[in-house]
C-alpha cells in the first residue's frame, strides 16, 4: 500500500506525502512527490488502515482470574482449573467455563441478550473471547469444542 499523496491547500500544482505518523511532509511536485512516495515504501511502509470495529451496540465486559478458594488436591489457594468471571467489582459466577456461565447469569438477571458478552483475562488490556449474549448463554465446552449446553437434571 502506497504513502498517501496529497494536494497542497495553499500552492496549487503542489503536492505533500502522508507520513506513518499522520503527519506531513514538505512540499513537492507531483512527479517528486510519487518518487519519494515509491522511496519511502522501501524504508516504512505505510501503515493499514484500521480495523472495522469488531463489536457494535451495547457491550457487556467480564473479567476472569483464577478461581480462589482452597484447592480439593495438594492444598494451597488457587484452583486451578475453575474461574471467577467479574463484572467490574462483582462477582457473577465461579466455573469451569466462566464466559457461557456468566452468559446464562446475566440473562437471568436481565441483561439485554443483543448485548455483546466481552471477555478478558485479569489485568490484560485486550479481549480474548466475545459473542452475543444470547448466543454465548447456548454454548458449553467439552473437550475442545463448544457445543450445545445442556442444564443439569433437577436433583
Amino acid at each position: 500500500m502506497a504513502h498517501k499523496i496529497v494536494p497542497e491547500s495553499k500552492y496549487p500544482g503542489m503536492y505533500r506525502i502522508v507520513l506513518p505518523d499522520g503527519s506531513l511532509s514538505d512540499v513537492l511536485n507531483l512527479c517528486r512527490a510519487k518518487d519519494t512516495a515509491v522511496r519511502f515504501e522501501h524504508i516504512a511502509p505505510a501503515p493499514p488502515p484500521p480495523p472495522p470495529p469488531l463489536i457494535t451496540g451495547p457491550r457487556i465486559d467480564i473479567t476472569i482470574s483464577p478461581c480462589l478458594k482452597p484447592a480439593m488436591m495438594g492444598g494451597g489457594m488457587v484452583h486451578r482449573d475453575e474461574y471467577d468471571a467479574y463484572l467490574g467489582d462483582r462477582l457473577v459466577c465461579s466455573s469451569w467455563t466462566p464466559f457461557f456461565d456468566a452468559a446464562r447469569v446475566l440473562i437471568a438477571e436481565g441483561h439485554d441478550p443483543e448485548a455483546t458478552l466481552v471477555m478478558r483475562h485479569r489485568g490484560s488490556d485486550h479481549d480474548v473471547l466475545w459473542a452475543k449474549l444470547r448466543y454465548a448463554a447456548t454454548l458449553t465446552v467439552s473437550g475442545n469444542y463448544f457445543v450445545p449446553y445442556r442444564p443439569p437434571p433437577p436433583s
